[in-house]
């Protein structure tokens, strides 16, 4: 009510520290009854003057205050009036809020903006990185299958577990069994083993053989490898069984002590193509004293004529690495 009645509005601030960041709410209060204003040179009213066409007169010294509060007096009019009136409507709050959700909204879309921009740059390189590895992931199977099933890499590897001696006469052919299976059947291995050690013995290598396994499934094993190598013509007395087995190591321990008993230092041994390496390990550990020769079957069935690889092949090497490994870590070689 008191605002009606001025002729000129006054903001006479000191300038200090406090009043550079002050914003007189009365401002607007006399603009928007259309009142001229005098003020000092705050920064916010200047700030304020340049946005809105130097509407309000600051000045910087008395002299200059008082001059504008008279000039002012002098030229006030109605259209002046109407600007001040009209300025100030476009500074009121609901406009400052509004002008302030436009930026904050416009903040927001471009967030939203980047962020599907990041995530679909994200999703392009998950993409680009994972076709790559899976690239590599495949051409490298590939690769490896094809090395494994399709060269002579598989058989290089296994060669060093190979050990093929040449056979000598003996005093006993030692035949380490490999399994019959539920049929009661001889597998192939097996059949292998025993007619190349009946062919030993035949050919007049030794007069002994000795079956060592302890598997016994639907049949007793050993008493099988028996009865085949009875069946290809080797007399029931010139046959020892070991029905204990166990594998080499156990075997082999078996066999010593036969040795031992009937004072035999030369023994044939024969056994799987690929477990020569492992059993000639034990024999040299376990089997002091005794000529241990390796004579594998010539041929097998099992592992063919070594053009192809499949996966029992590949199974029964890696087998037999491991198993030299085991035998390592426990002593045994």
């Amino acid at each position: 009510a008191y605002i009606r009645c001025f002729d000129v509005a006054l903001i006479p601030y000191l300038l200090n520290e406090y009043s550079r960041f002050v914003y007189p709410n009365k401002l607007n209060e006399y603009l928007i009854m259309g009142k001229p204003v005098v003020s000092t040179g705050l920064p916010e009213v200047e700030y304020f003057n340049e946005s809105h066409g130097n509407i309000v007169s600051v000045v910087h010294n008395h002299a200059a205050f008082i001059s504008q509060i008279q000039y002012c007096l002098d030229q006030d009019s109605d259209t002046l009036r109407a600007q001040r009136t009209a300025f100030v409507e476009s500074n009121a709050w609901d406009k400052k809020i509004e002008a302030m959700q436009s930026l904050i909204q416009a903040k927001l879309d471009r967030k939203a903006k980047m962020r599907e921009q990041n995530w679909q740059h994200a999703f392009l390189k998950f993409y680009r990185t994972t076709q790559r590895k899976v690239g590599i992931v495949t051409t490298a199977v590939l690769v490896v299958y094809l090395l494994v099933f399709h060269t002579s890499l598989v058989w290089v590897i296994a060669e060093p577990l190979r050990v093929v001696q040449q056979p000598v006469s003996g005093d006993v052919i030692a035949v380490l069994a490999g399994g019959i299976g539920e049929s009661g059947q001889p597998s192939d291995a097996y059949e292998e083993k025993i007619n190349h050690a009946v062919a030993l013995y035949h050919q007049g290598h030794a007069k002994n053989l000795l079956f060592s396994s302890g598997a016994t499934r639907v049949f007793n094993e050993a008493e099988v490898m028996k009865a085949l190598a009875v069946s290809l013509g080797v007399p029931r007395e010139a046959i020892l069984l070991d029905e204990k087995g166990g594998g080499n190591y156990f075997s082999l321990l078996t066999l010593r002590g036969e040795l031992k008993t009937r004072g035999w230092t030369k023994v044939l041994l024969v056994t799987s193509l690929y477990n020569g390496a492992r059993s000639q390990l034990v024999a040299r550990k376990n089997l002091s004293g005794v000529e241990v020769t390796i004579v594998p079957p010539d041929k097998s069935r099992f592992f063919g004529e070594q053009r192809r690889v499949d996966w029992r092949h590949l199974r029964a090497i890696i087998h037999e690495y491991a198993a030299i490994a085991y035998y390592w870590s426990k002593g045994y070689i």
